[in-house]
């Protein structure tokens, strides 16, 4: 069985709209919510929910590390 980890940290793909406009609200799971397979185990974890002009290294460094 294949493996897959998927982390979010936001950001422009897991914005959607609403009353206050555009806001990062899909997690790690709604972007993986079409994947699937037998063979595919897949992992997914929101690690943050940023809009993608607040992203810093900071956060990548704390994802990764």
């Amino acid at each position: 069985m294949r493996r897959v980890a998927v982390g979010s940290l936001g950001g422009t793909i897991t914005m959607t709209g609403g009353p206050q406009g555009a806001q990062p609200r899909l997690g790690a799971a709604d972007l993986l919510a079409g994947v699937a397979g037998e063979d595919l185990q897949v992992e997914a974890e929101t690690l943050e929910q940023l809009p993608s002009a607040s992203l810093t290294p900071a956060h990548v460094l704390r994802a990764v590390g």
